[in-house]
């Protein structure tokens, strides 16, 4: 890949050389570092003082996300599907030293070389989704051989993964994120094995956390300051025993969110001082469930402790007056609501959120398909507009343009989908 006469811009001096470099994108340095050695040199000397960072994104092809720390100067490229530029590349890395009996795996662990010798050691996230097992297993060691920091790692498979999720809580546990929703086999066992280092990460999230003990939760998860864990399991983990010595201890936890299939509600502020919270002539009065009491009374148990928590709400299939009612007894104890994501066919729940929802809220995710009706949300007053930081409607087709320009139109981000042509005007958007 040498070309047979320099780049004019490579003769030039070092200070005006960088100062042309600085001028120009992630994504030109990148495709400059790859035509030769000396365009590599100029990339890799002009980088010294910059910090990068890199996202891998193994699904059904591979490609790769590279920018500037604390920038949106990012530019995303499908590795596969670039032979083109990518053919080449594998032949200028050929003696790159890498082993592997795989060729593609081979060529990832030159290709991180290469972005770790001329980007300046990035940190490296990894998204892995349906790949082989060993792949897995020699990137992640490859990866901590390198000694780079992995700022984010998200594991997806539909196979049982002991050995990854074993090795992901052996040698992950300072990296920012962890997301694993891959399957255990029902025989898996993380044992109690050595508390250093703890996990220190920022965001822990299980989906598959049937393995989950008390033990781990007190001793293991007990400094990463966002934990959320799914299909827990009420044999393994004692939700009592967990909140007596969170609140007793000392810790970085600040976030719990536990899912479990059916858990009984009834034992869980056993011991712990807790405010009734009557629901004489409340909004429960017709759902037929014992949970809302003792919701509110873990709330209140939590707004009294943990200083007035900012709450996220997840509402699947809920009954409207559960709802609505629950949200109500939020704002009459004046707490804000970080997030709140509902999945629900009610039109009441919609129109409900669309009314009392607009303001102080973060993050708003509406998921609710309403097949069996034409929804509108007509002749509503535009005051208060949404305020919000990100709003995301999945089945969108009752939005209009008047609603777009006028209702949303203070929201930092708007994700809509399933739009309606006929309802939505998109030029007059734009332009507006």
């Amino acid at each position: 890949m040498s070309l047979s006469k320099p780049f004019p811009l490579l003769r030039l001096p070092r200070l005006p050389l960088f100062k042309v470099l600085n001028g120009i994108g992630v994504q030109e340095q990148f495709y400059l570092s790859i035509c030769s050695s000396k365009a590599k040199y100029a990339i890799k000397s002009y980088n010294e003082r910059q910090k990068y960072s890199v996202s891998f994104h193994f699904t059904d092809t591979f490609a790769f996300y590279m920018r500037t720390e604390n920038s949106d100067n990012e530019f995303q490229i499908d590795v596969q599907n670039h032979t083109a530029v990518f053919g080449l590349m594998w032949t200028f890395m050929r003696n790159v030293e890498a082993s592997s009996f795989d060729p593609f795996a081979k060529n990832v662990k030159r290709f991180l070389l290469f972005l770790v010798d001329v980007f300046n050691t990035p940190t490296i996230s990894l998204n892995i989704e349906e790949r082989p097992q060993y792949f897995m297993t020699e990137l992640i060691c490859f990866v901590h051989s390198l000694k780079l920091k992995i700022q984010s790692l998200n594991i997806n498979s539909s196979k049982m993964e002991d050995r990854i999720v074993t090795l992901v809580m052996n040698s992950c546990r300072a990296a920012s994120e962890v997301h694993l929703d891959c399957q255990t086999t029902p025989e898996f066992d993380y044992p109690n094995k050595s508390l250093f280092p703890k996990f220190c990460v920022d965001k822990v999230t299980i989906f598959h956390a049937e393995w989950v003990t008390t033990w781990h939760l007190t001793n293991l998860f007990i400094n990463c300051e966002h934990l959320e864990l799914d299909n827990c399991s009420t044999v393994h983990i004692n939700v009592n025993q967990f909140i007596k010595e969170w609140v007793n201890g000392f810790s970085q936890l600040k976030h719990v969110m536990l899912g479990f299939v059916d858990y009984p509600m009834l034992d869980i502020l056993e011991g712990i001082p807790s405010t009734f919270v009557t629901t004489t002539g409340t909004w429960w009065a017709s759902v037929d469930i014992e949970a809302p009491t003792n919701v509110k009374r873990l709330l209140m148990f939590l707004v009294d402790v943990f200083s007035t928590p900012e709450i996220c709400l997840n509402f699947e299939e809920r009954p409207h007056d559960f709802v609505s009612g629950f949200i109500n007894f939020i704002h009459s104890i004046k707490l804000k609501i970080h997030y709140l994501r509902i999945k629900s066919n009610n039109e009441k729940d919609v129109e409900y959120i669309l009314d009392n929802c607009r303001e102080g809220f973060s993050k708003l995710h509406l998921n609710c398909p309403m097949f069996h009706t034409e929804f509108e949300y007509l002749n509503k007053p535009l005051t208060p507009k949404f305020n919000l930081d990100e709003l995301a409607i999945n089945y969108a087709g009752w939005v209009t343009t008047r609603q777009l320009t006028k209702l949303f139109s203070n929201c930092k981000y708007v994700s809509l989908g399933e739009c309606s042509a006929s309802n939505l005007d998109v030029k007059q958007f734009i332009e507006e």
